[in-house]
């Protein structure tokens, strides 16, 4: 295919593809690469022992991109409209020990997280399954905090990427930022309401309670059975949960899908934490969307 550079225009083909492993030529020249998309819209890249960082912003048609590295701002465009090779991606990483690892040879991608840690299984659910990658620096950082953007991703991600197209109808999501996209399915599935009715706050943290309600609509909305409920009173903050998020949090009770913190409350207004999404997500995926 040709890529279109600023001025310069490239001939790129996709020699082969294994996890985040690629191999490509550009005007005949081929290179190694280990490429990965955070759930932040960061998309960075490993090659011949450089790495680097760089935000891509699709713009409208979907083939036109920029591209925003540390020193510059790039306009890329795809002449051959069948690169879509990126949306196909395979779930084949492997496990190592205590290394998450990308079927790449030599590469391996340390992750912060060590076996034995209650959220080590789920985390490599998570990141062999790309539903959720590093903060850069080769890390996962398990105890930091998770944004309404960032959850919205993960799921849009989950679903396949769906093309979409419409008015954004909250005034804080700019168009072609990371996660418009995401935003915009969401909203038009009816898996987000936004914290009025014209903002969504997409830099805002997650809190628990907003997790299960968004899981639970996202759930609705791919037809799972949503009418298991469990009887939150045994909790001791109960009555903490919100009136919107009360049907929510008992079919996440109900389902097993969240169990209560180690003092046996449910802390709904509590932050999730990426260790707590990575849960989530993989007891929601083995148990309701199977």
């Amino acid at each position: 295919m040709e890529v279109q550079i600023a001025d310069r225009t490239a001939e790129v083909e996709l020699i082969e593809k294994n996890g985040n492993g690629i191999r490509l030529s550009v005007d005949g020249k081929a290179y190694d690469l280990d490429m990965v998309m955070t759930d932040r819209g960061i998309c960075s890249v490993l090659c011949d022992g450089r790495s680097y960082d760089m935000e891509v912003e699709r713009r409208e048609g979907g083939k036109n991109f920029t591209v925003n590295s540390r020193f510059a701002s790039y306009e890329v465009s795809i002449v051959d409209a069948q690169a879509r090779y990126l949306r196909n991606r395979r779930r084949d990483d492997t496990r190592q020990d205590n290394d998450l690892c990308a079927p790449m040879p030599g590469k391996v991608v340390r992750i912060d997280v060590a076996e034995g840690d209650w959220f080590y299984d789920a985390v490599v659910y998570a990141y062999q399954n790309e539903l959720m990658d590093g903060v850069g620096g080769n890390r996962f950082a398990p105890n930091s905090e998770t944004t309404r953007a960032q959850l919205v991703t993960i799921l849009y991600r989950l679903e396949g990427q769906p093309a979409v197209s419409g008015d954004l109808p909250f005034t804080d999501v700019e168009a072609g930022i990371w996660y418009t996209d995401a935003i915009l399915w969401a909203a038009q599935n009816n898996i987000v309401n936004g914290v009025s009715d014209t903002e969504f706050a997409p830099g805002d943290d997650l809190t628990r309670q907003q997790l299960v309600t968004i899981l639970y609509r996202y759930a609705k909305a791919k037809g799972c059975d949503v009418s298991a409920s469990a009887d939150l009173s045994g909790y001791p903050d109960a009555d903490q949960v919100q009136d919107y998020a009360q049907p929510a949090m008992a079919w996440a009770v109900a389902e097993n899908i969240i169990q209560g913190m180690e003092d046996g409350t449910l802390k709904p207004a509590g932050n999730a934490s990426r260790a707590q999404i990575a849960t989530i997500l993989m007891r929601f995926c083995e148990g309701v969307a199977q």
